[in-house]
């Protein structure tokens, strides 16, 4: 591993503890090296931040996204059931920084709007890709011909409140069974059977 990648993987710890307040005193301490050792590759701390909080958004994105990529070929209903599944699995590892909830550890209004954008335009290609889906589903006479950005909404709104309470409170497993109650209920929602 790279002396920059074990710098971005301790800060991602620290960040986990600390939020924005952890210092490069405790990352160099942690990994037993001086603090030019980070300015080689960071100009200031700012910058490692954002580095490594868009590498771990990437990184949760990217996982999503192969995990859809496996169910690309199964009926509508199946591919909209696994997407929210996929969301609920990836999110219910509690050692990891929420994508979402990790803007909210951040206080510096210039170190968001990156990371904020990237997360806007991961979302908004899921919101495409869950409306491609419908549109299939419509084709095949599978889901009502209605409000697909509205279906959308609906589910992934649900979703983030689920995923949001499982973080909170909720055991992952009450979640799991919560999911599925909702999915039928959406599915009977949308489904023209």
């Amino acid at each position: 591993m790279s002396s920059k990648q074990r710098i971005l993987d301790e800060a991602y710890l620290l960040f986990a503890e600390y939020g924005e307040h952890f210092s490069l005193s405790q990352v160099t301490k942690k990994l037993g090296i001086k603090k030019q050792s980070i300015y080689n590759y960071f100009v200031k701390k700012d910058d490692l931040i954002v580095e490594m909080l868009t590498t771990r958004i990437n990184q949760y994105y990217e996982e999503i996204n192969q995990s859809l990529e496996t169910i690309a070929t199964c009926t509508p209903k199946e591919q909209l059931y696994q997407m929210g599944l996929f969301f609920i699995n990836s999110n219910a590892d509690i050692t990891r920084i929420k994508v979402r909830h990790c803007l909210s550890m951040i206080q510096h209004t210039e170190l968001l709007r990156p990371l904020r954008d990237n997360i806007e335009q991961q979302t908004m290609k899921h919101e495409h890709r869950f409306i491609d889906i419908l549109k299939k589903g419509i084709e095949n006479e599978e889901i009502i011909d209605g409000d697909l950005k509205f279906f959308c909404c609906f589910y992934f709104t649900f979703l983030r409140g689920l995923i949001d309470g499982a973080i909170m409170s909720t055991p992952y497993e009450s979640s799991k069974v919560f999911y599925d109650k909702f999915f039928e209920e959406y599915w009977s929602m949308i489904s023209t059977k």
